[in-house]
């Protein structure tokens, strides 16, 4: 690979040389307007180092071949302080030799001999022929050392290029600024004057410009790295040069000539370190104002921001009030080309740029700034601090003197509120007066904007405010003192130290007093760590033990749900622990039970016999000794046979049932004749000496149609006999003995309606639904029967209840046989069924037997 010069120039001008490229269209504009007698001035107005002089180089080298143009290339840069007449013989020296112009004697010039001397040079140009100034860094003239000096240049100028020179001068003016920023004596100088704006290279002069390595081979582009380098400079002439020179250094050191798109990325470190120098020349040119909000903006983590973010910016990095020239500062760096505008948003133009100022010039470097974005505040601080001197031997006229001086700097709104060096100068004044409250007042607004600048100061006010009060302080003030000085200073010696005290003797007094919980936040905040987990050990157990006893109660209550979602959504140290899981499994035990006898009762409601004692033996496996589950397996496990010898004797029922029905058909057709009110408090009444439903009433209609061989009975019970009475006074010689209840044959399955009304609470329909199953299935009876007798205390269903439990086989329990029927007898039953001695043994199914008949006594007067 063949070795040959850089063809990146880096910090020099490339004017007139092989690497300037582009700006064709300024050419073409300077062209046409020096082409007009009436034009007599071009501005060039661009940033810093972003090719103005390179132009200018350019143009005078290319007006000469573009006209009868004679260029005068001046740089002003260095001569702002030189006098009007030093500046007008640099001048005349420097056309004298480029023009062909008579040689101008003396270093100095008179503004008179200089103009003479002019006037005559440009008689003596051929007709056509123009005399083109190139001002160079032209805006130097407005800086403050050289503003008393430069309005005289103006005035001169302005005389020579309007009138005198009579279309034979022209001037291109190169400036770093505006219009609004240069000085007003020059403005009569430039009115009128059109204005080309130097901004960053286009995309395809840009690629023009990084051809200039590819010419020979020494450097090749590859995939990706031109967009990567475009991203970076946006066609920024210095800082493109400057990556494509460290490019082409790097490339020559590895011998391999491809530049990838990682190695741009590469690159950039060394690139901002090179450029600081040149960039801080840029830096330099901007208002304070601009340094500040470029600053703000470089730290935001958006690239682009809109007007409300950026205020927002500003007062996190520490601009306390947004004043006028903070507000018109993102404008400014727009017409500068530093920010550009997309929908409402600012951002860095150049990506490079912001990284710079991001990394060399970030907002605590700039932070001084803020007191100079208002000349007059700056002054009457420097007049404050100069009368601060020796502050120990003023007298308090003074003193008060300069803290009104310093006030007015933060009360007018004309003045600057963020001026830090004030602040800390105030509050100076403050502790001088006596006024410390004041003075940690002032730093306190001062200080979340400017943490660095007011922090030392302010923590040193709190800590003497703290150990030597000017009034008595409570346990909470001194408190909440220290939790701003270690909220400004964390590792304040004084302020743990302290503040570890107060909350350990706060921590004892809720520890003394049973305050767990604000005990521990106490010593958590004192940084007890023993004393924290010796609450935290007392907090588990006593926890655990709510939790327990919260989820018994609930067991207790019959809401195993309840309490087992009360275990699964305790705290895992807790739920781990062994009692926990203990009572969590027993609940889920007993909740699958629950969940498995709810199938039971369905498939019993279906006669599904099968799957119901499938169900039930599941629900006895899951929890042993089941009251419910016990009795439905053990009604649905009676031995058959007695089914059958029952149904041997039905014939001997039948012809009983037809003697019962004539007997109760008088007490329904009286019943019948009662009016609708009377009729419905006899139905309702719960003592079973008034008249009951019986329980066909509650069958399905449609399943068992009548007919007239199948008469249907009328009455569930016949009436009993009574004893004859007693003579007045004597007791009776016995209890009277009850004879045993009639059982008939009902149909199977209760009706829809009668169902519906059970679920909803109806006691009565429980009743009936109970009575249909009395000879069928007893354990169902069992079920329907307790909801009557146990709501409404319903006497004969509790006089049913102890007659099946009373029976020989799987439902007898004599326990339940004595509690139904003393209920029973409490509810007005003078004799129930299960008072009775046992009945004799039904016949065995093997040989005949004759029936068996039933004596029933006649009915007693209450009965009746």
């Amino acid at each position: 690979m063949s070795r040959r010069a850089n063809p990146f120039i880096v910090g020099n001008s490339v004017g007139n040389t092989p690497a300037f490229v582009g700006r064709e269209d300024m050419f073409a504009r300077v062209d046409l307007l020096l082409g007009s007698p009436t034009e007599v001035g071009i501005l060039l107005f661009g940033q810093r180092r972003i090719g103005k002089s390179s132009l200018l180089h350019q143009l005078h080298s290319r007006l000469p071949a573009m006209g009868p143009w004679r260029p005068i290339y001046f740089d002003l840069h260095g001569r702002a302080t030189m006098t009007a007449a030093q500046l007008l013989g640099d001048l005349a020296e420097v056309i004298a030799r480029t023009a062909k112009f008579p040689a101008f004697t003396g270093r100095e010039a008179s503004i008179g001999e200089f103009r003479g001397w002019l006037r005559e040079g440009l008689r003596s140009l051929p007709d056509g022929h123009r005399v083109v100034f190139l001002f160079d860094e032209f805006d130097v003239l407005s800086a403050p050392d050289g503003e008393r000096r430069s309005h005289e240049l103006y005035s001169v100028l302005t005389d020579i290029l309007q009138g005198e020179a009579g279309g034979r001068l022209a001037a291109v003016y190169a400036a770093g600024r505006t219009m609004n920023d240069l000085d007003s004596a020059v403005r009569p100088l430039l009115r009128g004057v059109p204005v080309i704006h130097v901004s960053t290279l286009s995309r395809l002069e840009f690629d023009q410009l990084l051809d200039l390595g590819e010419r020979d081979g020494s450097l090749v582009w590859g995939d990706g790295a031109r967009d990567v380098l475009w991203d970076l400079t946006c066609g920024h002439p210095l800082l493109t040069q400057l990556l494509g020179s460290r490019a082409w250094q790097a490339v020559q050191r590895s011998h391999n000539p491809v530049v990838s798109a990682a190695m741009v990325h590469e690159l950039v470190p060394g690139a901002l370190k090179e450029s600081h120098g040149m960039l801080s020349w840029l830096w330099d040119g901007i208002t304070p104002a601009c340094r500040v909000v470029a600053a703000a903006i470089a730290e935001h983590k958006s690239r682009a921001v809109t007007v409300d973010e950026m205020a927002t910016v500003l007062r996190d990095s520490g601009v306390r009030i947004i004043i006028s020239q903070l507000s018109a500062a993102p404008q400014l760096l727009r017409e500068w080309d530093l920010l550009e505008e997309t929908d409402g948003k600012y951002s860095f133009k150049v990506e490079l740029l912001r990284l710079w100022v991001r990394k060399c010039q970030p907002f605590s470097a700039v932070r001084e700034c803020l007191d100079e974005l208002v000349p007059r505040a700056n002054d009457f601080f420097r007049r404050a601090s100069e009368m601060w001197q020796g502050a120990g031997d003023l007298d308090p006229k003074r003193v008060a003197a300069i803290a009104a001086l310093l006030e007015s700097i933060f009360n007018d709104p004309r003045m600057n509120p963020n001026h830090v060096g004030a602040a800390l100068l105030l509050a100076n004044v403050y502790v001088h007066q006596g006024r410390r409250d004041d003075a940690i007042h002032l730093l306190a607004s001062l200080y979340p904007t400017q943490p660095i600048a007011i922090g030392p100061r302010y923590v040193q006010l709190l800590l003497q405010s703290v150990e030597k009060p000017t009034a008595p302080q409570t346990e909470d003030e001194r408190l909440a003192i220290y939790e701003k000085i270690l909220e400004a200073a964390p590792r304040t010696h004084e302020a743990v130290v302290g503040r570890a005290a107060i909350l350990r003797e706060r921590g004892q007094r809720h520890l003394a007093a049973g305050q767990l919980r604000e005990a521990r936040d106490c010593f958590v905040r004192a940084g007890d760590a023993e004393q924290v987990l010796q609450l935290d050990a007392e907090l588990e157990r006593r926890q655990l033990e709510q939790l327990l006893a919260d989820a018994q109660e609930l067991e207790h209550a019959g809401r195993p749900a309840e309490a087992l979602a009360r275990l699964m959504g305790a705290p895992p140290p807790l739920a781990e622990r062994p009692e926990c899981v203990a009572l969590r499994e027993r609940l889920t035990r007993r909740q699958a039970a629950e969940d498995t006898l709810e199938t039971a009762v369905v498939a019993l409601h279906n006669q599904d016999r099968e799957t119901a004692i499938e169900r039930l033996c599941q629900v006895l496996q899951l929890d042993p000794g089941h009251p419910r589950a016990t009795r439905e397996l053990a009604g649905l496990l009676r031995p058959p046979e007695r089914r059958r010898l029952r149904d041997r004797w039905a014939p001997y029922f039948v012809f009983f049932t037809l003697w019962v029905a004539t007997l109760g058909a008088i007490p329904l057709i009286i019943r019948s004749s009662y009016p609708p009110p009377v009729a419905n408090q006899v139905a309702t009444d719960d003592k079973c000496e008034k008249p009951v439903i019986p329980g066909w009433m509650f069958a399905q209609q449609a399943e068992v149609p009548p007919s007239p061989a199948d008469p249907t009975p009328v009455v569930a019970n016949p009436p009993e006999e009574a004893p004859a009475p007693a003579a007045s006074g004597a007791a009776p010689d016995k209890p009277p003995t009850p004879t045993k209840r009639v059982r008939r044959s009902r149909p199977e399955a209760p009706s829809k309606s009668a169902l519906a009304q059970c679920e909803r609470g109806n006691a009565w329909s429980c009743y009936g639904i109970g009575l249909l199953y009395l000879e069928s299935t007893p354990s169902t009876a069992i079920y329907y029967l307790e909801k009557p007798c146990d709501r409404r205390n319903i006497a004969d269903a509790c006089c049913r209840l102890a007659e099946l439990y009373a029976e020989e086989g799987p439902l007898h329990d004599s326990l339940a046989m004595k509690t139904y029927r003393d209920k029973a007898h409490a509810n007005g039953m003078p004799t129930c069924l299960a008072d009775a001695p046992p009945a004799p043994a039904e016949p065995s199914p093997i040989g005949p037997k004759a029936p068996e008949t039933t004596q029933t006594p006649e009915p007693t007067p209450e009965q009746k």
